[in-house]
């Protein structure tokens, strides 16, 4: 990996700080870029959007190595950086000399633009300019994006001469196309996430069997009170309290029965009540300050 003239550096993160919004960012990945591929050179200059609107955008302009049938070939590219990268993917053109025509394809469109699944699925937190540059190396491989132009006399045909090259894609098919490539990002995607969950229910199916055969491998299930045991022994005393109110509330609903049946008399059923009432009164309340000292929701006693 070269190393970026300070110079250069310099002069990138003060044309930066002008007109982008993600400052750090896009200093960090155009520097990587520039050290792993000396061959390109940044400026300024003026782009032209599809919708006719101009913009002053840092370019990257240089030359991409590609190795071709045992040959390495320098391929010119140009990258167009937006003000809102990384939000929003670099913009690529295949730049030919004067000597070379634009070989249409599947990624390279006639005008020299190219089109690419990583472009079309581009992550501002997973995807950058130099692993960009890594994915066109490997499609420029198998599919060279340049020609060499014909010469005005043609020499004899020879019968190991390159064929004609491919007429470019009409738009409605190359329409089509872009939006096939992106529909197959979306369910390579979705395929990677479904099969981590797979992943994640069984090992979560693999740890419930582990737990049914250590239960099984027990000789006689565990008691009741062996299970419900509290943590803390001010969790045991909480767990008695309530056991405690709720039985008072019980023994009202016992003695206001033997009101109605007519087994226990009118005073001794106020008496009893009162009585009742004034306990559990005071079991709630001791209830509420340990379930507020152990940090437990604040439970509703009507």
């Amino acid at each position: 990996m070269a190393a970026v003239p300070q110079k250069v550096l310099n002069w990138l993160y003060s044309v930066l700080t002008s007109e982008y919004h993600n400052v750090n960012r896009t200093y960090s990945d155009i520097a990587q870029t520039l050290a792993s591929y000396p061959t390109f050179s940044p400026r300024t200059d003026v782009y032209t959007h599809e919708s006719g609107q101009p913009s002053l955008l840092l370019n990257l302009n240089g030359t991409l190595p590609v190795s071709f049938r045992g040959t390495t070939y320098m391929f010119p590219v140009a990258i167009w950086v937006p003000h809102a990268y990384p939000r929003e993917s670099p913009i690529i053109y295949v730049t030919p000399t004067k000597d070379m025509a634009v070989r249409p394809g599947q990624y390279v469109s006639g005008e020299g633009r190219v089109y690419h699944p990583y472009l079309a699925s581009w992550r501002e937190d997973r995807s950058s300019m130099a692993d960009m540059l890594s994915v066109l190396q490997q499609i420029f491989a198998r599919e060279p994006p340049v020609l060499a132009k014909e010469q005005t006399r043609r020499p004899q045909l020879q019968q190991n001469e390159a064929p004609p090259p491919v007429p470019p894609l009409p738009p409605e098919i190359r329409s089509t196309l872009h939006a096939m490539q992106t529909e197959l990002s979306q369910l390579n995607s979705l395929s990677a996430l479904l099969t981590s969950n797979e992943h994640i229910i069984r090992k979560a199916m693999r740890d419930a069997d582990g737990v049914i055969d250590e239960a099984r491998r027990r000789k006689d299930p565990p008691g009741v009170d062996e299970v419900l045991v509290a943590p803390t022994v001010v969790g045991g005393q909480l767990y008695e309290l309530c056991a405690e109110e709720r039985a008072l509330e019980e023994a009202r609903g016992v003695v206001g029965r033997g009101l109605d049946r007519g087994r226990v008399g009118v005073e001794v059923w106020a008496k009893q009540t009162r009585s009742l009432a004034r306990e559990q009164f005071l079991k709630k309340a001791l209830i509420k300050k340990i379930a507020e000292g152990m940090g437990l929701l604040e439970e509703r006693w009507d």
